[in-house]
């Protein structure tokens, strides 16, 4: 009997210790999740940690070594990853053949960059396309298995298992990166292939019609199928122009000097010195240590850079270490380096080189002792982190009793966030029985929280959070699993927990709903129908985003703390209740945690248990969980078509241009903004999700180019198999086949909104002005961004401007965009230096721009930030007066009435534009006696009485707005205001300074929330206003056709006048300067459908 208790009660005591270990595991991933939520949300990995997990950290040596390489799958379990993202990593990791066994080989590695770098340069191309192929290569070969002994590994993973040489991988790595530069036009396949020759043979002729071409074609293309594969097109860098914006921003160092020392630690050398260098240290590493080797003080770049002394010797040794190994291998002519530097005479006087900067780095240590260098906030200008805290402001509400916040919040919270983007944590209040609510987020997102939060649980206003001594012992005591308020010292800034995400974001088209849009989430409701044809609303299961490693993008079921401990998460039922543990809420947290009770009886078999009988209900709740995401066809149909329809006629162009584009200037954007959403006016994208099925069709479209079909049979099959796509395609709804960016839930983009405040014959409603004057800054914003940043967009369309929850404009379609060379950046254009020739089609009518630039329309060629300002100014316009304020079907109507508003070319007033090949005295209006009308400008004139048809209130309400307008419509391109001026307006500061004032937040939330449910319930919503009728309903509904009485005089009027291709879908009745000839029909412009 007493040795039947004793088992029992070691039993009991295996069940207890089970429960611990797993309760321990749970609180370490519930820290792992609070911390990682604070990091970037992108798509992408962080190689430095992949790397540590391999153990390259290691060696000392320049480049990798097979035993190091050999380690990878092993190591990862001790970094405490999760066991299907360490399976999938390997899963995905190349077969070693015996042709790909050099890509273990240090000094192979070494070579082929080598010769990147002289591919690069033979081609006309950046050094930053060499760097950028370079570490591609090297993410490629950081996932080759190894044995210790070197021979390949077994890999389960069948479509990789591909023989390749290492030109092969070398070439893809260089084509992609190639592809995804807008900086130069991109090379084709065959000016790649052929410079590679001259490098790989010296002169010999390269014949890209030859059998040798086109089995290098095939595969080349084939490689880049395989490494976009193997990396789960984690393919994209962050690029070097941060490193010379920091230096040269603190006046580190000069910028002519910078660049020289940038552009030496991106030649072949110094790109030669392993993943070690560029993929855990970064280009700022190499750069300082370049510096270092080039004699120049390298003290100020420690602080600039936010750099480890250490790390930067580590450096010069690597780069060392390559030259000396290079210095062995023999080389071409080709490959002989252009800078002394590392010629092999100086190789051994870099030995000495090194110690000096050592030195230096051992002298700024002693320096400066104690000091802790975060490499994590490091941000390259004061200007972006000031982009980035306007996305982490902070309100409280103090003191909240515990009933309150379980009966009223709780139930909603998840719905809260989801509508106003805001991050809502909870933490132990100063009273027994009470917590404070922590807000976080933009100040649109807290507004909206702050407002919703006030209505369900009757709560007084939040007051700003700051976080005293008292706070932060509370908080570190938590996070040291103590639930008492004793006076705990926070921990120093080396013992922060560092950790990012291993895999970047690889989803499933085929497991996304993309019929059934939102339903099913947090934002189910019946009322309306969100997303358009270009951005779909979809809903994709937790279990799924989990696994591609999203689950800490994924919305919490429970109210997570401020700190990531569990004695502060507030669930219910509530996890710590009077002194004692409720098992089943903590079971129900985990399920919660792990995305279902499937997966919970795996990771936490012994907390599962507390979920039996009864519980069934928890499992199906859970299991049916899904995530609403928005996707966005990547790349888009029409620039997907266009791409096809061009490369028939040379070699292969391989994956998309513009979709390689498009993410990489995403990636570079969002990486300056140290903040995990980047940059808040430019679409984030999440993940990545590919379309099985498209690669299917592809695969069918080639085999089915090459052979005829002979049989009745077979048509009929692919007739059937049409039929069934179709029905596929139809049941989907909106959501188009092919690869798609998966992005965070978008309800609205700016063309919606301006359909639903058209304006038809001087009737429709007015934009709130505290919403229009938020898109202004947000737009603007986005527009100076990119223009600091050297980037023109030269389209600005509204079906191409977002709008999330919280009202926040957001940028996309960045595949069409101008990167300006260095050569071009400092100097000004002259627009009539690149204009069309005026022989040839008649370029009248072809489609213009809606809101394209005077210089444009008269012909020139070239866009600018001048063009982009106008652009901005005429949309503006638009979303103001409900209609474009320069319709017309084609250029001479449309310049028309540019003229007729900004004023006539005369000696004051651009007179140049008449020297342009479009124009035409056409372009003048013709009076009553047959003589032309000379209008002088008049733009802001011409706004206030296009106005009045609103009421004189109105007008007033807008003045700042029609000031800014009239700023940036000019007709000379040099009198626009720049975007910077544009957002020292006087309008700009006054929106500023309005929202520190709680009103105006408030009017604000309710005129978004009023706006967002007119547009997607197209009026027919109850709710479409707060508290009722108001004036924009009144409008919208009293909104009647007019009546046509027709009449010969007026068809002969209208015969005889242009044609109006206006926004507002309507007759314009607006009697602007009394000029009735201009009126006419008009129709919709050639936005993408909604």
């Amino acid at each position: 009997g007493d040795a039947n208790i004793d088992g029992e009660n070691q039993v009991q005591v295996n069940e207890k210790i089970d429960i611990a270990r797993e309760l321990i595991g749970l609180q370490i991933e519930l820290l792992r999740d609070h911390h990682i939520r604070k990091q970037r949300w992108g798509f992408g990995r962080d190689w430095a940690l992949l790397l540590e997990s391999n153990h390259v950290n290691k060696s000392n040596t320049s480049l990798t070594s097979p035993n190091s390489l050999s380690e990878a799958g092993s190591s990862s379990t001790s970094l405490a990853q999760d066991a299907a993202t360490t399976s999938k990593i390997a899963a995905n990791k190349p077969t070693s053949t015996p042709d790909s066994l050099r890509l273990s080989d240090p000094r192979a590695v070494g070579t082929a960059c080598l010769e990147i770098s002289e591919i690069v340069t033979g081609a006309g191309l950046s050094e930053k396309v060499a760097a950028h192929a370079c570490i591609i290569f090297y993410r490629y070969i950081n996932l080759l298995p190894s044995n210790s002994n070197g021979s390949s590994a077994p890999n389960n993973n069948s479509s990789l298992n591909t023989n390749f040489k290492l030109r092969d991988i070398q070439l893809a790595s260089l084509f992609i990166a190639n592809k995804s530069q807008k900086v130069l036009k991109w090379r084709r396949l065959e000016a790649v292939l052929e410079h590679a020759y001259r490098v790989f043979y010296p002169g010999s002729y390269f014949n890209p019609e030859s059998e040798e071409a086109k089995n290098w074609e095939r595969r080349v293309i084939k490689a880049e199928k395989s490494v976009l594969s193997a990396l789960n097109y984690d393919v994209f860098w962050p690029g070097v122009d941060w490193v010379i914006n920091a230096v040269v921003g603190t006046k580190a160092m000069a910028e002519p000097l910078a660049e020289n020392a940038m552009a030496l630690a991106l030649s072949g050398h110094v790109l030669a010195a392993g993943p070690v260098l560029w993929l855990k240290y970064g280009p700022k590493y190499a750069f300082a240590a370049i510096a270092g080797f080039l004699s120049i003080d390298i003290e100020p770049l420690f602080p600039a850079l936010s750099l480890q002394p250490l790390t930067v010797s580590h450096a010069a040794e690597l780069i060392y270490h390559s030259c000396q190994a290079l210095s062995r291998v023999k080389k071409s002519v080709a490959l002989q380096s252009k800078h002394e530097l590392f010629s092999d005479s100086k190789v051994s006087v870099m030995g000495s080189t090194i110690q000096q900067v050592q030195k230096d780095c051992a002298t700024y240590m002693s320096k400066h002792q104690g000091q802790i260098i975060d490499d994590s906030k490091f941000v390259s200008s004061p200007a972006y982190k000031e982009i980035s805290e306007r996305a982490k402001l902070r309100r409280v509400f103090r003191g909240v009793r515990d009933d309150r916040i379980e009966e009223k919040i709780l139930p909603v919270l998840s719905k809260i966030c989801f509508e106003s983007k805001c991050t809502i944590r909870f933490s132990d209040g100063m009273l027994e029985g009470t917590n404070d609510i922590v807000l976080e987020g933009s100040w649109k997102a807290l507004s909206i929280a702050e407002q919703l939060l006030c209505d369900v649980a009757s709560l007084p206003p939040p007051v700003p959070y700051e976080q005293s001594a008292a706070t932060n012992a509370m908080l570190y005591s938590a996070l040291a699993g103590v639930n008492s308020q004793h006076d705990h010292k926070p921990p120093s800034e080396s013992n922060v927990i560092k950790q990012v995400k291993v895999q970047p974001g690889l989803l499933e088209m085929k497991q996304i709903d993309g019929k059934h849009g939102w339903d099913g989430t947090f934002d189910s409701s019946e009322r309306y129908v969100a997303g358009w044809k270009t951005c779909v609303a979809a809903n994709a299961p937790q279990e799924h985003l989990d696994s591609a490693g999203l689950r800490w993008w994924v919305p919490h079921q429970y109210g997570p703390s401020l700190s990531g401990s569990i004695c502060e998460i507030f669930s219910s039922p509530k996890l710590i209740n009077h002194g004692a543990v409720d098992m089943r809420a903590l079971a129900l947290l985990a399920q919660s945690f792990a995305g279902g009770y499937s997966r919970m009886q795996v990771q936490y078999p012994a907390l599962a248990k507390f979920l039996t009988g009864t519980e069934g209900d928890y499992e199906a709740q859970e299991k049916d969980r899904s995530v609403a995401i928005s996707l966005q066809r990547w790349p888009p149909e029409k620039i997907e078509m266009k791409e096809r329809s061009t490369s028939g006629q040379n070699m292969q162009m391989g994956y998309s241009v513009a979709a390689l584009q498009e993410m990489q200037l995403l990636h570079q954007l969002h990486f300056l903004i140290p903040s995990p959403q980047g940059h808040p006016n430019f679409i984030l994208p999440l993940a990545i999700a590919l379309d099985s099925d498209s690669n299917e069709d592809e695969k069918e479209s080639v085999s089915g180019a090459a052979t005829n079909i002979t049989s009745n049979k077979a048509a009929a099959n692919d007739i059937l198999a049409m039929i069934e796509r179709n029905q596929r395609a139809a049941g989907k709804k909106q959501l188009a086949s092919g690869s798609h960016l998966v992005l965070e839930p978008t309800p609205l983009n700016l063309q919606k909104v301006m359909s639903r405040y058209q304006r038809k014959n001087n009737g429709g409603a007015i934009i709130p002005p505290a919403v229009l004057a938020s898109w202004c800054h947000d737009i603007l914003s986005a527009i100076s961004f990119c223009h600091s940043n050297h980037i023109v967009l030269r389209s600005l369309l509204p079906d191409q401007i977002y709008l999330d929850h919280s009202g926040n404009t957001k940028l996309s379609s960045l595949s069409k965009v101008m990167v300006l060379h260095g050569k071009d950046r400092t100097k000004e254009f002259d627009p009539l230096k690149f204009v069309r020739s005026k022989k040839g089609k008649d370029h009248n009518t072809e489609d213009v721009e809606p809101f394209a630039a005077p210089e444009l329309l008269l012909g020139g060629t070239r866009h600018t930030k001048e063009t982009d300002m106008w652009a901005f100014g005429a949309l503006l316009a638009n979303l103001l007066l409900g209609k474009q304020l320069f319709p017309g079907k084609d250029r001479v109507s449309k310049m028309t009435q540019v003229f007729k508003i900004v004023g006539v070319p005369e000696k004051d007033n651009y007179e140049r534009a008449k020297r342009f090949p479009f124009y035409s005295n056409n372009m003048y209006v013709i009076g009553d006696e047959g003589k032309k009308k000379k209008y002088s400008r008049g733009v802001e004139k011409a706004l206030r009485h296009l106005l009045r048809a609103f009421g004189r209130d109105v007008e007033e309400d807008f003045s700042g707005l029609i000031s800014l307008i009239d700023g940036l419509l000019h007709l000379d391109p040099k009198k626009r205001m720049t975007a910077d001026e544009a957002l020292r307006h006087q309008y700009m500061m006054n929106h500023s300074a309005h929202i520190e004032r709680q009103e105006f937040r408030q009017k604000y939330v309710k005129d978004w929330l009023d706006l967002k449910e007119n547009v997607l319930s197209k009026g027919k919503s109850s709710k479409s206003l707060v508290g009722g009728k108001g004036p924009m309903m009144e409008q919208t509904m009293s909104e009647t056709p007019p009546v046509n009485n027709g009449g010969s005089a007026e068809k002969e009027l209208k015969r005889k006048a242009f044609l109006i291709d206006a926004s507002s879908g309507g007759v314009d009745g607006d009697d602007l300067y009394n000029l009735d000839d201009l009126l006419g029909p008009s129709k919709k412009p050639k936005f993408s459908d909604m």
